[in-house]
């Protein structure tokens, strides 16, 4: 494909910090949120943390050759065959500027410029979308690092070494990897093209190596290798586009792509990171937990939606999150359970029922919640699920003026990330005997 302050009021009213470090427009543009914990038990238990099983590599060039990776096409279309399907490694087609792809044709990858806090801003976005799932994003650098299955993995000076890292780890795992740079077809040549001014990004084309491409089968089946085009420096459409991009290497699709003539649809689609609505307003990006649209033909340039039921999340499933979250070679992270709002204005309820919690997510238009969204593909105003008390709960409220309620002694520890917006925090902890509430700004997160 081609803000949080989160002022918590209630319980965490005042909570509000603006992010000191950031300059220009960004100063502008982005704010810390406050994350919030809320314990609803006499006893704190430590936390078990699993190591997650799949990886996200981000490699901006810093081991290119005098700052250029030089390739071709068709090696960098064609990343690795084999005969196993589940082993092709899928790489992303370029095409010069008359549209063509000749397979050894030239193809440069030129490092762009950035500092060191750029990159880590553009990182702990793409970070936050992808905490729920069970993938771990690393960038990679000139210093070797030594992940958790044992590998050893640095930031690429040839084609093999993107395929070293992403077949070093379990063959069971499909990894995913995105450039971050410039990218020349035919330098010098008659067809020059050059991707990388105004951002976007692209992903592998179907079929790739005989083989459908994940985002056509709507699985994490292989290896990827996908784009993101820059010129440098922090842009929030470097960032969402990162994440963006690998989420089609796991195999998703578009949610509302052009902007409708439906505002509401508009707004509470800027939360999720398939959605171009997403890409260049906001840094609070999350694979949703709540009904989502798709995009493409769906919300045509006209702004006239084809059809409101037609959701993005497949295999069955209602929302992009959980489409995720089944797949085998992805899956949910094993150390808290997931929750959503939209990027309209939400109340998001939990309540404790026996051994499970229920959740309500309501989406609204505005910030006094009367006028309601309605559910995609369900045609009425609450989209419900219910969750196991096994593990902490993470819930991202998404954008705009949310409301979060907590009914009931939960016995886990609810951590909120606020995300865009003021928002609120109600708890009727209904006889628990204790209830601890633990602003957490040191681990604060973009908006």
């Amino acid at each position: 494909m081609n803000e949080i302050a989160k002022r918590a009021s209630g319980l965490a009213g005042g909570l509000r910090q603006r992010l000191q470090a950031l300059r220009g427009k960004r100063q502008k543009q982005l704010q810390r949120s406050a994350r919030l914990r809320v314990r609803t038990t006499l006893v704190e238990g430590l936390e078990q943390r699993l190591p997650l099983t799949a990886y996200l590599f981000v490699d901006y060039g810093d081991n290119f050759p005098a700052g250029v990776l030089s390739t071709t096409q068709g090696a960098f279309r064609d990343v690795a065959d084999s005969p196993n399907p589940g082993d092709k490694i899928l790489g992303t087609q370029l095409l010069d500027a008359s549209d063509n792809f000749n397979a050894g044709t030239q193809l440069d990858i030129v490092a762009q410029s950035f500092t060191a806090q750029e990159r880590a801003d553009m990182l702990e976005i793409v970070s936050r979308a992808f905490r729920p799932i069970d993938m771990e994003v690393v960038e990679l650098t000139s210093s070797p690092l030594t992940l958790a299955d044992g590998r050893t993995v640095a930031a690429a000076t040839t084609m093999n070494d993107v395929i070293n890292t992403l077949r070093g780890g379990s063959a069971s795992a499909k990894d995913a990897y995105v450039f971050v740079a410039t990218f020349i077809v035919d330098p010098g040549g008659a067809d020059e093209k050059t991707y990388g001014p105004g951002g976007g990004g692209l992903s592998p084309d179907s079929p790739t190596l005989g083989v459908n491409s994940d985002l056509v089968d709507a699985a994490n089946n292989h290896d990827d290798v996908a784009v993101v085009y820059s010129d440098g420096g922090f842009s929030l459409n470097t960032a969402n586009n990162i994440a963006h991009e690998a989420g089609h290497l796991l195999g998703l699709q578009h949610s509302i792509t052009d902007a409708t003539n439906q505002a509401n649809v508009n707004l509470f689609h800027q939360l999720e990171i398939m959605s171009y609505q997403n890409t260049n307003d906001t840094s609070s990006s999350a694979f949703t937990r709540f009904p989502m649209i798709r995009g493409d033909d769906n919300s045509p340039s006209s702004g006239n939606l084809v059809d409101y039921n037609d959701l993005a999340a497949r295999n069955g499933q209602t929302t992009i999150y959980d489409q995720l979250a089944a797949d085998p070679n992805v899956g949910p992270n094993p150390n808290f359970t997931f929750i959503t709002g939209t990027g309209a204005h939400d109340i998001i309820t939990i309540s404790r029922n026996g051994a499970v919690a229920d959740v309500t997510i309501e989406a609204f238009g505005d910030a006094a919640y009367t006028s309601a969204i309605t559910v995609p593909g369900e045609g009425d105003n609450v989209y419900s699920y219910s969750i196991p008390l096994t593990r902490p709960i993470l819930v991202y409220a998404g954008g705009s003026d949310d409301r979060v309620v907590i009914k009931g002694d939960l016995g886990v520890d609810v951590e909120i990330d606020g995300m865009l917006g003021t928002d609120s925090l109600v708890v009727d902890a209904q006889g628990a005997a204790n209830v601890q509430h633990r602003p957490n700004p040191d681990r604060s997160h973009w908006s």
